[in-house]
């Protein structure tokens, strides 16, 4: 969701047209203005133990990071849901089961959360951007977004449409269109 909605908003700003919608890297490619940014999901911590889990952070010194977290409890309804329904990995296991299963747990994330905590003096710069922050009022956590990678002159329109354009009922919508 933030991915989307930062593209949008940096495709709107610079004009840029037909970018993969899913591929934030590629966009400097369209157009050289646009900064370089690099997301992925940081160590998988969905398909590890805590014992597993990388200790450091030190791939981030010197670097601009923007991590994206969640409400533990919330997070780990969504990843029953993803990995039960949509991925289909393990359909039948239950909430419960999956809440203290030993991959990808609940203690999982607290031990990933908490690498991150320790190590937040490693990164050049860190943004922490919290989900339900971002669902409260999300135009003000693009704008966040956009002066952290280094676009601060974007107009408060074209927030206002990358944030209507990627509202969770229009992401479901094309999703459900098979648009991603």
């Amino acid at each position: 969701w933030a991915k989307l909605q930062l593209h949008t908003a940096l495709c709107k700003h610079y004009g840029v047209l037909n970018a993969p919608p899913l591929e934030l890297e590629l966009l400097k490619d369209f157009d050289a203005r646009i900064p370089r940014i690099r997301p992925f999901h940081d160590d998988a911590p969905h398909w590890k133990r805590p014992d597993q889990l990388r200790t450091h952070k030190e791939r981030y010194a010197g670097r601009k990071v923007l991590l994206l977290v969640r409400d533990p409890r919330d997070a780990i309804v969504s990843l029953h849901l993803q990995v039960t329904r949509r991925w289909k990995v393990d359909p039948d296991m239950s909430l419960n089961d999956f809440i203290w299963h030993p991959r990808g747990s609940f203690r999982t994330m607290i031990a990933y959360y908490n690498i991150w905590a320790k190590n937040r003096h490693v990164p050049s710069e860190l943004l922490l951007m919290r989900y339900e922050d971002m669902r409260a009022d999300p135009a003000v956590a693009v704008r966040k977004m956009l002066d952290f990678v280094g676009v601060p002159e974007v107009t408060d329109a074209v927030i206002q449409a990358a944030v209507a354009y990627n509202g969770i009922d229009e992401l479901r919508k094309r999703e459900g269109a098979g648009q991603y």
